[in-house]
């Protein structure tokens, strides 16, 4: 008899589908990442993920979705910031700019906010 292991708890789907992410197995890896949101809709690090997903393959207003939940579940990650800005200027025309514009004085008063975001800019060119 053959024993499959299936993780159960999210850290371990999490764990596993930041594998696969890694790998390039994006289906496999948003199966899991929508599966651990069954357990726990607010998990930022998951909502990230799909948000990265949906913005890879030009889905948009999807990643900007899964962004603002991930960043309202968790909003003292930098990089939740900079992949929700970053979603609000790739949004041809931008979808929430009144957004991106309030979110630009939150993060006035942050350092490590502002340098997260100077790297990033950089790092995409």
């Amino acid at each position: 008899m053959v024993t499959v292991c299936r993780p159960d708890s999210v850290a371990e789907l999490y764990e596993l589908a930041v594998t696969y992410h890694k790998q390039g197995q994006l289906e496999e890896a948003e199966h899991l990442y929508l599966t651990i949101l069954e357990k726990d809709a607010v998990h930022a690090f998951a909502n990230h993920n799909l948000g990265v997903i949906s913005q890879d393959v030009g889905k948009y207003d999807d990643s900007l979705s899964y962004f603002r939940t991930a960043l309202e579940s968790n909003p003292n990650e930098p990089q939740l910031w900079v992949s929700y800005i970053d979603a609000l200027i790739k949004t041809q025309p931008p979808a929430d700019l009144d957004s991106l514009i309030s979110v630009s004085g939150r993060l006035s008063s942050s350092k490590q906010l502002n340098s997260c975001m100077y790297i990033s800019m950089f790092d995409a060119n």
